[in-house]
């Protein structure tokens, strides 16, 4: 009798790219159980720490055979470990592959799995766990070298992650598979409906970005960018997408520069409705201070629109040409940022161009890639 593929994800959400990746993968195995532990908060003296960030959300899947778990774990990780076991064990779940996003936490909690049921652990670095954490202390240092040593196969999104994965003395193979976007949602459609739908003037270019409202999206480069814009030209409008800490000193910023009349907050947005406010735009822009490899900057030019950022982590993988948008070095120089922009809203983008080499990067593509390092174990 064949063996049954049965394939275990660990991670802090099953949503974004990991979702993606997930319910491609579920074509290619017979059960896939995903864990995702909800850490408790650390007792310290007379008061109680988070130490790993839990993604607050309810996460679903369509697929038959992906089952989503979320476990409650201690928040040292050796006894999070050993919560996990007992959760296997419990519902009797067993697997014949790990598959962890982040070497932190997750990437160590797979390998620790995987030596206890003689099963391989393949690890994804993304972003700030590859790029930051281990640079940050000695001790951080060596936690990361660790995991990678005891991992069986690491992959990881961007050139730029690579170079810092051989900057931490890792010098087994390492495959670049970037994240990817469902084209049967992020699609084009047609501008002038979407626009209608979300209330958005016709004669008006749009400029829009989606992200968290937090330092490292730099949303404050973006306001400056377009009070530099606003001098060149009258007739556009930018939305921000996203909720977050910053939400207030970005209303305030708005207000003090009198922007009112050409951003927009919007706060967060259903899932659904991100490809009509994509469609919408006449261009994309992320100006972050880091990022892994976005899946805003696929699902953009999974629509046909261009995207304007700064070059950090994957992002000149992607766009590599001009043909597909614009990128600029430092993050906070706005007025570079502002010309760009300005550039942007005057060319004349093939659209069919950006859409055709967007297929490069649906989800089924990404996965066959993975797959053929997947099944080699």
């Amino acid at each position: 009798m064949k063996t049954k593929k049965k394939l275990l994800i660990i991670g802090p959400h099953y949503d974004t790219f990991i979702k993606g990746s997930g319910e491609e993968l579920a074509n290619y195995y017979d059960e896939i159980n995903v864990i995702i532990p909800k850490w408790k908060k650390l007792k310290l003296f007379f008061f109680k720490k988070t130490i790993f960030k839990i993604v607050d959300k309810k996460f679903s899947t369509s697929k038959k055979n992906i089952k989503i778990h979320e476990v409650l774990c201690s928040s040292i990780i050796f006894f999070a470990t050993k919560d996990i076991i007992n959760y296997l064990n419990h519902k009797k779940i067993d697997y014949n592959l790990i598959l962890s996003h982040f070497l932190v936490p997750y990437g160590y909690l797979g390998n620790q799995l995987a030596s206890l049921n003689c099963v391989k652990s393949i690890i994804i670095g993304h972003g700030f766990d590859v790029y930051k954490f281990p640079f940050d202390n000695f001790i951080n240092k060596n936690i990361a070298q660790k995991i990678l040593k005891e991992s069986d196969k690491i992959i990881t999104v961007s050139n730029s992650n690579l170079k810092c994965l051989r900057k931490l003395g890792y010098k087994n193979k390492v495959n670049v598979i970037p994240n990817g976007f469902d084209p049967k949602v992020f699609k084009k459609l047609d501008k002038n409906k979407c626009k209608s739908y979300l209330n958005i003037p016709k004669n008006k270019k749009v400029i829009l970005t989606i992200g968290n409202l937090v330092d490292v999206k730099n949303q404050i480069s973006l306001i400056n960018a377009i009070k530099e814009l606003k001098i060149k030209k009258q007739n556009f409008i930018c939305y921000i997408i996203g909720n977050g800490s910053l939400k207030q000193a970005l209303e305030d910023k708005i207000k003090q520069e009198k922007l009112g009349g050409y951003i927009k907050l919007k706060g967060s947005k259903p899932h659904k409705e991100i490809p009509l406010w994509l469609n919408a735009a006449d261009v994309f822009v992320l100006p972050s201070y880091s990022e892994g490899n976005p899946t805003v900057m696929f699902e953009a030019l999974g629509c046909g629109i261009p995207y304007v950022g700064t070059n950090v982590g994957g992002v000149r993988d992607i766009i590599h040409s001009e043909k597909y948008g614009f990128i600029y070095d430092n993050p906070k120089d706005y007025k570079t940022f502002a010309n760009l922009l300005d550039k942007s809203l005057n060319k004349k983008w093939d659209k069919n161009e950006i859409l055709n080499y967007s297929k490069r990067f649906t989800w089924n593509k990404i996965v066959q890639e993975l797959l053929k390092k997947l099944n080699k174990y």
